[in-house]
């Protein structure tokens, strides 16, 4: 732990303070930056195709089942597991699980 004895506070160097200035400014700028690097990361999304997009909020989307997803898609959904659960059981959005159920169930 550090105490501060604040009976010895001196000025600070000339170094020291131009140091200091350049924090506080590197500090200052933070939140421009941030706003820039969203507005970036909007651009790249924007720049993606519409599979992409989707997959970067489930990640199987648009993927061919295999026949063991089936399966346990199958026994999850016979025990009651809701339709959300499923979503995030399988990285698929809600339309692809119904859609995965009701053509299985045929």
């Amino acid at each position: 732990m550090i105490v501060a004895d604040f009976r010895d506070i001196r000025p600070l160097t000339h170094t020291q303070y131009k140091e200091f200035e350049e924090l506080m400014a590197y500090y200052a700028d933070l939140p421009r930056t941030r706003v820039l690097w969203k507005k970036k990361k909007e651009q790249e999304i924007k720049n993606m195709s519409y599979i992409e997009q989707q997959r970067l909020k489930h990640s199987k989307a648009y993927v061919q089942w295999t026949k063991e997803e089936d399966q346990k898609l199958i026994e999850l959904y016979s025990k009651g597991e809701t339709i959300e659960e499923l979503c995030k059981i399988f990285a698929r959005n809600k339309g692809a699980i119904k859609s995965r159920i009701k053509k299985i169930s045929q």
